[in-house]
């Protein structure tokens, strides 16, 4: 890793170069994560650069509970999207999209969790809750607020898709910082990214040497 500082906004650097016989994609691909903070905003940096023409889609992982509380089911969730992508009896990502008008994905004004999902939904009946991929609209925002605290985290990137988990099925098997038991709905993972399974889909590019994969995201507490 390479640690940047500029005295006011340090940053660190981390990079790795991945053989294609690790995941049979074409050629090797050069990663760069770096992470920034500015204030209150966390800054990421994922860019890929690849030796030859593949397809790439990376993102983050991380879960978010603004609260002391069990589960985020009392946070109230804003998306800037009209549809989801529709997921097959493979959990993959198909070529059908749902309208998200009055039905468990809505979120496009600020709405309690566990109220929304309460709506409940025929792709619920394999992913339990939510766990798909949101197509952003021109904000490319999400916004979590926790009415207790009254503490609320934006995230704003330049990736056209986000993937929402309500970590559906945690199942009580870990300890997190506050539970001995994991519940789910602990915590909420805000993935911004390509759409997934986009290239099959015709809705992700291929990525080369010289237009390589590169997203900013920004999660800003409040």
């Amino acid at each position: 890793y390479i640690y940047e500082d500029d005295d006011r906004f340090p940053s660190v650097v981390f990079s790795d170069t991945i053989d294609h016989t690790s995941s049979g994609y074409p050629g090797k691909i050069t990663y760069y994560i770096q992470y920034r903070l500015v204030r209150n905003t966390l800054i990421i940096n994922l860019k890929a650069v690849p030796e030859t023409m593949t397809t790439i889609n990376l993102t983050t992982h991380a879960y978010f509970n603004l609260s002391q509380e069990e589960t985020i089911l009392n946070h109230l969730l804003k998306v800037d999207s009209n549809q989801v992508v529709e997921l097959d009896e493979t959990y993959a990502p198909n070529k059908s999209f749902i309208n998200v008008h009055n039905t468990a994905f809505d979120f496009r004004s600020a709405y309690v969790i566990g109220e929304r999902i309460k709506r409940k939904h025929q792709q619920f009946e394999m992913t339990r809750s939510i766990d798909h991929c949101y197509l952003l609209r021109d904000k490319h925002s999400v916004v979590l607020f926790d009415p207790k605290t009254k503490t609320s985290l934006a995230m704003n990137t330049t990736a056209p898709a986000c993937v929402v988990y309500l970590a559906n099925f945690f199942d009580e098997q870990f300890a997190t910082e506050f539970h001995p038991r994991a519940k789910n709905h602990a915590g909420i993972a805000i993935e911004p990214s390509d759409v997934v399974n986009g290239y099959n889909l015709d809705l992700a590019p291929l990525y080369s040497p010289e237009e390589p994969f590169d997203q900013t995201t920004w999660y800003t507490l409040n």
